[in-house]
């Protein structure tokens, strides 16, 4: 009876759309500042977010109500990425200044020959598109794109156009055929009598943590190629690509010399989770729970009425704490750390009916703990395979043995286990800027000179610094709108998140300040 997702479902493209729909929690842009709360429109073209954050959410929704208008073409959402080999190859074959701009070509092409398909091969298309258009296109068949017998997607058209040109010089020779220019043209034409069309790109950060370097280009790529379309008057307002990337891309997007042309463009929504977002967040979900969850059903739907208590002791600093904050504080501010922990507390209502002592803190404690360090375990994941792919040489897919740095799973599991022993040299959740310089060169002696472990914690939201604000202590984690990519040096205390303390098994924890949204305090 108590088991099941009381919070929902944690993937976000799993979850039914209208039960998505219903569940999906609104925040008032009166009070809430931050991304999540910009309103639906039609200007968005680009949602980013860290892993967990909504991006498929928000891009679902839009997708839903953008359905509703029967006089637009709307696309199904696209999923089935390309293989990270494929992109590992296609990295590897250009130099760093020069891969992103090849990238761009590639979604470019892939956007284009998508469209050609549609036009060819989709029946809604039919009555819109003349035999002539059609017969002008055809005489491009074989040349910049191949035979057509159903529309294809543009994550299909990536996987060939990767597969067919898969070295420096085929490829450069394919992006510079002029038939592109005049293909470009004749579609432009073409659709500018047609109705809006949209097409939707998800889940290009999937395979994100096997080779995060490379697929950060391709991200990259894909951005600059949006932003291009949106401002290309040969559509006619009338080709819309709409995306969603990581964070880290919009970070290294803003390092760039853009940073000004893009922090705060309208057509990119950016999903900023912070403390107060957060916990609206919950408090919200925790609403719409069902009746059978709470002590007092009919009463108010809140932590009390759910938890049994409203407060939780701090045995590391002897104080009461606010069971929200003891909560949140072990996640890493993201709604899908939210909705898993939520999902694993619900599930304390049946044991509780179920047992005569029955201690609800130490139940409380027990659940936040085995969900944080699993949120922390997944963190020292993604690090690691960063920390692998830094250290890949460069030719390693052509040789075949690229494998050993994105796939295989014990090499993986040992960087994250040595990445915890040099965490467990300090054994605290707060550092010194002298102890990280410490624990880098035995990073970089253990993990290999490019490892960059603490820069690779720091672009993950691992480790953060406190800094002091104008109502106290805050904590500061890396930021995508106003980002330092590496981590910022010399600060006068750097604190690790709550959930990696769980996953790493550190035991002193020896606070001496109250941070506005916690650390870890035990």
């Amino acid at each position: 009876m108590y088991k099941g997702n009381a919070f929902g479902n944690p993937d976000g493209s799993r979850t039914e759309i209208a039960n998505m729909m219903s569940e999906f929690i609104m925040f008032d842009k009166k009070y809430f500042s931050s991304g999540v709360a910009s309103p639906d429109d039609l200007k968005t073209r680009v949602i980013v977010g860290a892993k967990g954050s909504g991006k498929t959410v928000y891009l679902r929704r839009m997708q839903a109500n953008l359905k509703l208008n029967l006089s637009i073409y709307v696309n199904g959402i696209e999923q089935e990425l390309p293989s990270t080999d494929l992109v590992v190859r296609f990295g590897q074959c250009f130099s760093e200044p020069e891969i992103t701009e090849k990238w761009m070509y590639v979604w470019k092409f892939a956007i284009l020959r998508s469209v050609i398909s549609n036009i060819l091969k989709n029946s809604e298309w039919n009555q819109e598109v003349s035999e002539a258009d059609k017969n002008r296109i055809l005489e491009y068949e074989n040349k910049i794109f191949p035979h057509y017998n159903v529309p294809m997607t543009i994550y299909s058209e990536v996987r060939n156009i990767l597969s067919h040109y898969s070295s420096r010089n085929t490829f450069n020779e394919y992006s510079e055929k002029r038939e592109w220019d005049e293909i470009e043209i004749i579609i432009g034409n073409i659709i500018k009598s047609l109705p809006p069309i949209y097409f939707f790109i998800d889940s290009v950060d999937e395979e994100y943590a096997h080779a995060p370097m490379y697929w950060l280009r391709c991200q990259k790529g894909l951005f600059y190629r949006v932003m291009r379309l949106l401002r290309k008057d040969i559509y006619g307002n009338k080709l819309h690509v709409i995306i969603s990337i990581r964070d880290n891309v919009m970070a290294s997007v803003c390092e760039s010399e853009h940073h000004t042309r893009y922090i705060n463009e309208e057509h990119v929504k950016i999903l900023n989770w912070d403390y107060s977002t957060i916990q609206y967040f919950f408090e919200s979900k925790i609403e719409n729970m069902k009746n059978c969850y709470f002590i007092n059903e009919g009463k108010e739907k809140n932590i009390y009425n759910w938890l049994g208590i409203n407060t939780i002791h701090n045995n590391q600093r002897n104080i009461d704490e606010s069971i929200v904050q003891y909560i949140l504080r072990h996640t890493r501010l993201l709604p899908r750390d939210v909705v898993i922990i939520g999902n694993s507390l619900a599930e304390l209502k049946g044991m509780k009916v179920n047992a005569v002592d029955f201690d609800i803190c130490k139940a409380i404690r027990r659940k936040v703990a085995e969900c944080a360090k699993t949120f922390g375990n997944e963190l020292l994941q993604i690090c690691a395979n960063q920390i692998n792919n830094n250290e890949m040489p460069k030719g390693a897919a052509y040789r075949e043995y690229s494998e050993v740095y994105t796939s295989i799973k014990e090499y993986k599991e040992s960087t994250s286990q040595f990445m915890k022993e040099i965490l467990l040299k300090i054994n605290s959740d707060k550092l010194s800027w002298n102890q990280i310089e410490v624990l880098r060169k035995d990073a970089d002696e253990i993990l290999g000179e490019n490892s960059k472990m603490f820069d690779v914690l720091w672009q993950n939201g691992g480790i953060g610094y406190i800094e002091k604000g104008p109502n106290g202590n805050v904590e500061v984690f890396f930021n995508e709108q106003y980002p330092e990519f590496l981590l910022p040096k010399k600060k006068e205390t750097y604190i690790l998140r709550s959930c990696l303390i769980d996953a790493i098994g550190i035991q002193n924890s020896n606070w001496d300040m109250y941070p506005v949204m916690g650390g870890s305090f035990d």
